[in-house]
């Protein structure tokens, strides 16, 4: 049995594989035609994403007053990722 050496490169490759196997996975699960339901958030690349709750709920657009929606600028920090 031939067993890989275990250095830095494999070790790269091996997590490059897991990922790349997630991303074909999202691939195929919709084109099955099953009811099941996937989510997969991606959040590589992108230092201190901080999970965050609104404070209070968001305002609808109203005409001539604010033409977008109208958010609160507080809010209560549920952790981050890092």
């Amino acid at each position: 049995m031939l067993v890989a050496p275990r250095t830095g490169a494999w070790i790269e490759t091996r997590k490059i594989a897991n990922v790349l196997y997630v991303y074909k996975q999202i691939q195929v699960v919709p084109k099955k035609g099953n009811n099941l339901v996937c989510a997969c958030l991606s959040y590589d690349e992108k230092p201190g994403i901080q999970a965050i709750e609104n404070t209070a709920p968001d305002l609808p657009p109203s005409p001539c007053i604010h033409p977008c929606v109208s958010r609160d600028y507080e809010y209560i920090r549920q952790g981050t990722l890092s």
